[in-house]
């Protein structure tokens, strides 16, 4: 296991989210930290259902209003803090989570 240190990560206002990348079985992999209800929460950065970038590339992960993490590519709607798949072609499956702390104005997730 590897500890993956986010640098200002903890400086995150609620409903934000911040990106980094590790190499996960030799190859590079997207993670993200996202700050909700002053809880952070570290998930990768694929959905359950064909392997692809939530996000599409932008970095935006989490809609306020729905309390969700959602896909872009398949419109899937993931429930927190765990990251289960409450609709959409993945249901029943659930985001790869990391644990993570605080350390000072970083966080440190271990992958």
């Amino acid at each position: 296991m590897s500890v993956i240190r986010v640098p200002e990560g903890a400086t995150l206002n609620d409903g934000e989210s911040r990106t980094f990348c590790f190499d996960h079985r030799g190859r590079q992999v997207e993670a993200f930290v996202l700050r909700r209800q002053g809880v952070f929460l570290a998930f990768l950065n694929e959905c359950p259902h064909w392997s692809v970038e939530l996000d599409l590339g932008d970095g935006h992960f989490y809609d306020e209003e729905l309390d969700r993490i959602y896909c872009k590519n398949h419109g899937a709607l993931f429930m927190l803090p765990k990251g289960q798949c409450e609709t959409g072609p993945c249901l029943g499956r659930s985001l790869t989570s990391y644990s993570l702390e605080v350390d000072g104005n970083d966080i440190l997730v271990s992958v």
